[in-house]
C-alpha cells in the first residue's frame, strides 16, 4: 500500500513539473490568469422598419491555461488560452446581424 501511495505521489509531481494534465483543472492550478475582453455581436432589437439590429458587446474574461488532450491518450499538455478575436461588424452589410446571439 505504501508503494502505491508513493508511486501516485511521484506521478502527480511529475505531471505538474512537465505541464501534463488529466483535467482542465490541473492546468488552471499551474498558472495565474489574466483578464481579456471577449466580444460578441448581439441582437439589440428591431428598427422602425422592422429590420433586426445588432451591436458589439464585450465582457471581461479570465485567460489562463487549458488541457490539450493528446490523441489516443488519457492525458494532455497544458497550453495557454488564446486571446479572443474581435468580431467585425460592417454597418453597410445587409446580413450584418445573421450571426448575432441573444444576450438573454
Amino acid at each position: 500500500m505504501k508503494i502505491l501511495i508513493i508511486m501516485i505521489s511521484l506521478l502527480s509531481l511529475n505531471l505538474y513539473a512537465n505541464d501534463y494534465c488529466y483535467t482542465q483543472g490541473d492546468c488552471q492550478k499551474l498558472a495565474s490568469t489574466a483578464p481579456a475582453n471577449k466580444c460578441f455581436i448581439v441582437n439589440t432589437g428591431f428598427d422602425q422598419l422592422g429590420n433586426k439590429t445588432c451591436a458589439i458587446r464585450c465582457l471581461t474574461v479570465e485567460l489562463g491555461k487549458y488541457c490539450h488532450f493528446l490523441q489516443d491518450e488519457v492525458f494532455g499538455i497544458c497550453r495557454d488560452e488564446k486571446m479572443p478575436v474581435m468580431p467585425v461588424l460592417n454597418p453597410s452589410d445587409p446580413d450584418k446581424c445573421k450571426d448575432a446571439v441573444d444576450i438573454f
